[in-house]
């Protein structure tokens, strides 16, 4: 090597210059009868490098025999005697020892820092987009090399360096999650093996440039140097990189998303686990300092997740990411395989100088042969998985070759044998086995997350790996210290020689050369004891990866990516906002529009009038009414009187001809179409105000945009509710409420009581609290007599025209005594400053206090309507729309169709957890059950599929309400129980949960003593107007007819459609009492048979033979009858809102039966067919035809006919008018305009037939049962069972071709016509793959779905 000059470059402000004081003291001299060559004379001539567990930080520790040594940082000083004159005698090295507390200090926080940032990166990546965080990261990495480069001082070196850390922690990380999103799951392990042979190379040059570079120009360009190629990335990476739109909101609505509290925290964790790590293998375990902050870091982990899963909004880490059982036996293979790889690639060279007397240099190219094999497991994993879409086993089989290779160092480290060539091969074993690892558990991950929480589980994979490194170098450390001072200090004795020999030789590998033969090779075979002992403990820590393996599930390896990010732009509020009358909601679907949050508590939207007699605003809306309030609560697709509409605000422009106490006089048109997206809702009023609305889980936002000219009001009618129109008996009401003002008037609050709606509540209580963002000029509270709001001339007597309100200037106004039904409507009006051009309002709803409705006021931060916006949209796109994916865009109609109904379909129940006024509920709470006899024919089956954990809920909630109220619901609202359709329906609901094994939290053995509540247990007769023979509150109103005769005769009403109802609730029990209750289950069984008491074998109607009829207990039919009329279809009907024609079908638990009544196979076709003929229906179904739609028998506007279309799939062969039937309906009765669906969504029942429909699938309840019919989409994937991928393909699907010619479920050719639950949610995923074509086929030749319930009377 050329000799340089003093001056030649500038060393580390750590580093004393060449030539100066501290190299050329000289040793000194010692006796030579101590066994030790003269100090200075290094072995080889060589220094070794200091090794550190913290790579940024430098340290120098002492060597008390307490302090668990530091074999890990080597140098090549001498005595300590000799240190400490050295320090004593040379002022520049006594100068700069001040930095070296600081370095460590700062050092543990870099590396705490740059480890910490790495699971911040996965989820900033998505709040501000992966192209966003990668060039923050290509940025602040490069500022922070060229400010390390031009930092004058130690204090400068370690801020840059902390800055450019910040930028490091994401770079690797974000471009692993990036090529997550833009390379198929297939090919994604071949890629990372790309990466891994780049980052290889990068960091095999690296270093020793970065010596080169030290050696002949300074320290300094090993950082300067690197800042050109952060701008030449961070240049391609804007140019070139193009990824599809995101988040559009503004950066202030995304830095309120920011989990900022568990990062803090997190950071706090780590740093002190690094903390305690370091000092307790370099210090001592027993150092204060160690145990302080490893006792604090492990509370600090605590509520970090606390944090995460109970308090963040969007955590960092949600606890589904963490503790899902995949993801995280991924961690801990990660964690357990660097622990112990990372720990032994540490030692090995320790051991190779130590042991073998090698320099550095010679030690560290041992190591290449394990490095290149490294990469080329990743690789070879990468095109494995190419090849096969398998990781579980390769993944088994490299772990367990990991604890082989491990276990081969460990015994060639001396044990049988001390063979370089032996631990070399070991080390290749090791490399080769855990590149592989490292590439299939990223790949398991990434595999087993939705697509929206690949991100976050990338980068909590990377942390895991650091933590693991950390943790294992650290361990091993303290392993091998104490063996080697034990070792030492029985091979040298205890003499004052031998412990200073012991001393030195900890502190430096070079001493080891000075020392006289014989010792010297007792000091290497302690060396050798210690460094065997570390591997030892590592053969232990990478076998923890080696079990870990064993705890992932196989999921199918898609070969395309998914090509949509954002599924909310396909959805389209306004379908089924509009009836079969152009322009009107007449026989509509009855949807609610407005912005909400997946079973959202509360759901802002505007209220209108309704001047047809025949509508009710059911969800507020209509088309074509005038706005009158927007409102915080609704529903959503219920018939029957509407219910909520209350809570409201309304802008008004000015006060003339305006009476509050009267909707009319100041209700708005709309001068525009509303606009309605996903969180979003506007309209646009004829006095010029736009009013836009959002939501969060329990608050809404309201922003008024008022003209520049006229008055500028809000008007709040404490009193305002959605009036009935066509359904009387059980009208809502105004019963009481107080409101009061803060002396400013920007913040209101109160109660209002209400009662009844279509469940025929009791007065219920809601609690709000409003705030403004303009503080107004004038606030005035105002009374007024008892009316209807909309028509207060006709229910005051004697008011002339009508009557007004009272204006006071108080801060508070109470409508009447407490309890009192009649109280005065009262409200307020705000008035704001003439320049006012903006108002914004959020306000709070709570069931239990006002104090709760203003803490869930601030769920919307600083009246922000875009992060409020952002906020839903994720919400849903998380909850809901990630459930079901595609890469199928070819239609957008379909596409719309697909995504708009899971909208419809997760806006009831209503999420109303903590929220019961009633009674205490720990777990979940659900309201709003609108209704149970129309969901649990398939949207229930669709939540146990999909939503487990929202299923879960529901059956605990049904549970909890029997608990408390006796009986479960069939519909319930407001937290009242009413109104029962036909059967118990909550047993169907929670039997089809228990054969799909929802468990979790409910408890089973109360769930079927609810359910059997329903089966023995008359409820009292509540005396509904529309049938006053029964209960209509809840149980089985029709009972006692029903254990008497086991059939339901016609002095209840609806008698055949009660009858077989309450058949299938028994077959429900049935189900669950096989295993809760045995002793019960042959009871229920032949109960579940009673439909077959009222079939009349010889009744014939279309020339058809065999129907239920109406019969009484003598046997006698009732007179007249026919089963193509069942009247108005209605309460006192025979059977409800379906003729006996359609539920002659509706038995699904014993087809078997019904097939040998209608007269087998051939003619249970050829009568099925006759369902789907034109005009064979002549009656209407429902009052004014309401419940029905087309001309056929079957009824696709009405649950009781869901079903029938399929049934064909119970028919060897058949299988393909299944299809026929299906494609049918959805084709000519669904659409994407605002008459898009046939009839009332009830809650997304009807929305979720179209879906099972679309998915190519329709369940059969209460059995773990799905028919296969013939899927709309090329490729589509459910997330099923909460942690498992249904994929669904369908190869030649076209217009035209669209009819099964062979299945493969799971990859099994398959001949049945239907699937098993466990078919579809195995551990490894599940795959159906269809192949259509244009022409039918008999494909189906295998077993025919089962009849459970099969018994003949």
């Amino acid at each position: 090597m050329p000799e340089h000059k003093e001056n030649a470059t500038e060393t580390s402000p750590l580093l004393p210059k060449r030539g100066s004081s501290l190299q050329s003291v000289p040793p000194k001299p010692i006796e030579s009868s101590d066994g030790r060559a003269p100090n200075g004379a290094i072995a080889n001539g060589s220094l070794n490098e200091p090794f550190s567990l913290s790579s940024s930080s430098a340290s120098i520790h002492s060597s008390d025999p307490e302090d668990g040594g530091d074999l890990e940082r080597q140098s090549t000083t001498a005595s300590a005697a000799d240190r400490k004159r050295k320090a004593e005698g040379l002022p520049d090295v006594k100068k700069k020892m001040k930095y070296i507390l600081p370095a460590l200090a700062i050092g543990i926080f870099l590396s705490a820092a740059d480890q910490t940032i790495i699971p911040l990166y996965g989820k900033l990546s998505d709040i501000f987009t992966r192209k966003s965080c990668l060039l923050f990261a290509y940025l602040v990495f490069g500022l922070g090399c060229l400010f390390c480069g031009l930092a004058r001082n130690m204090n400068e070196l370690i801020a840059a360096r902390a800055f450019a850390g910040i930028g490091g922690g994401g770079m690797t990380t974000v471009v692993s999650i990036l090529l997550s999103d833009t390379v198929p799951l297939r090919e994604r392990g071949k890629w990372q093996g790309y990466v891994n042979i780049i980052y290889a190379t990068g960091a095999g040059v690296g270093a020793p440039l970065g010596g080169i570079l030290a050696d002949y120009i300074g320290w300094r360009w090993a950082f300067l140097f690197q800042a050109p190629l952060c701008l030449v990335a961070f240049l391609a990476v804007s140019l070139i990189l193009k990824l599809p739109a995101r988040d559009q909101s503004n950066w202030k609505a995304k830095l309120r998303r920011i989990d900022f509290l568990g990062a803090a925290i997190l950071i706090a964790a780590v740093f002190t686990l690094l903390l305690g790590l370091d000092r307790g293998s370099n210090v001592s375990w027993r150092d204060k300092v160690t145990l302080i902050a490893l006792c604090t870091s492990l509370p600090l982990f605590a509520i970090f997740v606390g944090v995460e899963m109970k308090v963040a909004a969007e955590p960092f880490a949600p606890g589904h990411i963490i503790f899902e059982r995949t993801l995280f036996a991924c961690y801990l293979c990660n964690f357990f395989s660097f622990c112990g790889w990372l720990a032994a690639l540490f030692y090995i060279p320790l051991f190779f100088q130590a042991v073998d007397g090698l320099s550095a240099t010679q030690a560290g190219v041992r190591l290449i042969p394990g490095i290149i094999c490294g990469v080329s497991g990743s690789l070879f994993a990468g095109f494995y998985m190419q090849r096969t879409a398998r990781y579980y086993w390769l993944t088994v089989i490299a772990y367990s070759c990991l604890v082989i290779g491990m276990t081969t160092i460990f015994l060639f480290s001396g044990i049988i044998a001390n063979s370089t060539l032996g631990m070399i091969t070991g080390m290749c074993v090791c490399g080769f086995s855990n590149g592989i690892g490292v590439t299939t558990s990223l790949i398991a991950l990434i595999a087993n997350s939705s697509h929206e929480d690949q991100a976050v589980a990338t980068a909590c994979s990377y942390l895991f790996r650091s933590l693991g490194s950390v943790f294992g170098v650290s361990l091993s450390a303290t392993v091998a210290n104490a063996t080697l001072r034990s070792s030492l200090a029985d091979a040298l004795g205890s003499g004052t020689a031998a412990a200073d020999i012991a001393a030195r030789v900890r502190e430096s590998l070079g001493y080891i050369g000075t020392l006289e033969p014989a010792v010297r090779d007792l000091v290497r075979q302690c060396y050798a004891k210690s460094t065997r002992a570390a591997f030892g403990l590592e053969i232990g820590l990478v076998a923890g990866a080696a079990v870990a393996a064993w705890f992932i599930r196989e999921r199918a390896l898609s070969r395309t990516l998914a090509a949509i990010s954002d599924y909310t732009q396909y959805v389209n509020h306004f379908i089924g906002t509009q009836g079969s009358t152009p322009g009107t909601s007449y026989n509509g679907g009855n949807v609610f529009p407005g912005p909400t949050w997946p079973f959202g508590a509360v759901k802002v939207g505007i209220d209108t009038t309704v001047f047809n007699l025949s509508i009710d605003a059911n969800a507020g809306y209509t088309p074509d009414g005038n706005v009158t309030a927007i409102t915080l609560l609704h529903e959503s697709g219920t018939g029957g009187a509407p219910k909520y509409g209350v809570i409201p605000q309304m802008p008004l422009t000015t006060l003339e001809g305006v009476n509050v106490l009267d909707n009319l006089t100041y209700m708005q048109p709309r001068t525009a179409a509303d606009v309605a997206s996903v969180g979003y809702y506007k309209t646009s009023l004829a006095n010029g105000v736009v009013a836009e609305m959002a939501a969060s889980q329990h608050a809404g936002l309201m922003q008024y945009s008022f003209p520049a000219s006229g008055g500028k009001y809000v008007l709040v009618d404490l009193s305002h509710y959605l009036p009935t129109q066509d359904d009387h008996v059980p009208e809502q009401y105004y019963s009481n409420g107080m409101i009061e003002t803060s002396n400013d008037g920007s913040m209101y609050g109160g109660y209002g009581v209400y009662r009844g709606g279509w469940n025929e509540a009791p007065d219920y209580t809601v609690y709000f609290c409003g705030k403004f963002d303009t503080p107004p000029e004038n606030t005035q509270l105002f009374s007024g007599a008892y009316t209807d709001p909309y028509w207060p001339n006709g229910t005051v007597p004697g008011s002339s025209p009508h009557p007004t309100a009272t204006f006071m200037n108080a801060t508070s106004i109470n409508g009447g005594t407490p309890g009192y039904q009649y109280a005065d409507r009262i409200g307020a009006l705000f008035q704001f400053p003439a320049n006012t051009s903006t108002v914004r309002s959020k306000v709070g709803v709570s069931w239990i206090s006002y104090d709760k409705a203003c803490q869930f006021v601030n769920e919307i931060q600083d009246f922000d309507l875009n992060a409020t916006v952002a906020a839903t949209k994720n919400a849903w796109s998380t909850e809901v729309f990630s459930k079901t994916t595609t890469t199928d865009t070819s239609n957008a109609t379909r596409l719309e169709m697909m995504y708009s109904a899971p909208y419809r379909m997760h806006l009831l129940p209503s999420d109303r957890t903590g929220e019961n006024p009633n009674w205490r509920t720990e777990g979940p709470y659900y309201d709003d059950f609108y209704t149970l006899w129309d969901t649990f024919r398939c949207l229930n089956s669709f939540l146990n599929l999909v939503q487990p954990k929202v299923a879960e809920g529901i059956v605990i909630t049904l549970v909890d309400i029997w608990k408390h109220e006796r009986f479960m619901p069939d519909g319930r609202s407001s937290n009242y129980n009413g109104r029962v359709q036909g059967g118990s329906n909550a047993d169907n609901v929670l039997a089809d949960a228990y054969v799909k094994g929802i468990g979790g939290a409910i408890n089973w053995t109360e769930g079927y003593m609810a359910m059997k509540t329903d089966a023995e247990v008359v409820p009292y007769n509540n005396f509904d107007p529309q049938d006053l023979t029964q209960s209509t509150k809840e149980g089985r109103g029709a009972l006692s007819d029903w254990l008497t005769y086991g059939f339901v005769t016609p002095k209840y009403g609806r008698s055949i459609s009660k009858t077989v109802e309450y058949s299938l609730n028994d077959f429900a029990l049935y189900q669950v009492a096989k295993t809760e209750a045995p002793q019960d289950a042959a009871t229920y069984l032949n109960r579940s048979a009673g439909w077959q008491r009222i079939w009349n074998h010889n009744l014939t109607s279309l020339n058809y033979t065999g129907f239920l009829t109406p019969m009484y207990p003598n046997g006698t039919i009732q007179s007249g009858y026919d089963p193509l009329s069942c009247g108005a279809c209605e309460w006192d009907a025979i059977a409800y809102e379906a003729l006996p024609w359609e539920y002659s079908w509706t038995v699904p638990f014993d087809m078997e039966t019904l097939i040998s009544f209608i007269g087998g196979p051939a003619r249970t076709e050829s009568r099925l067919d006759a369902m789907f003929v034109p005009n064979l229906k002549t009656t209407a179904v429902g009052t004014g035809g309401t419940n029905g739609i087309g001309s056929t028998l079957f009824n696709p506007g009405n649950e009781p006919s869901f079903s029938t279309p399929f049934l064909y799939n119970y028919l060897q062969g058949r299988q393909y008018k299944s299809v026929q039937r299906s494609r049918e309906t959805v084709n000519q009765y669904y659409t994407t305009g605002p008459s898009g669906l046939p009839g009332n969504s009830d809650a997304g029942a009807i929305d979720n037939w179209l879906v099972w429909n679309m998915l190519g699938l329709y369940p059969v309840v209460t059995q773990p049962v799905y028919l296969l019919l013939s899927p709309f989409f090329s490729d589509i994937s459910l997330s099923v069972a909460g942690n498992s991928t249904l994929r669904i393909t369908a190869h030649g699907l076209g217009d035209e071709s669209y009819y099964v010619q062979s299945v493969k479920v799971n990859g099994q050719q398959w001949n049945q016509s239907w699937v098993s639950h466990s078919d579809l949610i195995g551990e490894e995923g599940a795959t159906i793959e269809f192949v259509l074509g244009p022409q039918t086929t008999s494909w189906d030749t295998g077993a025919l779905p089962p009849s459970p319930g099969h018994l003949v009377l």
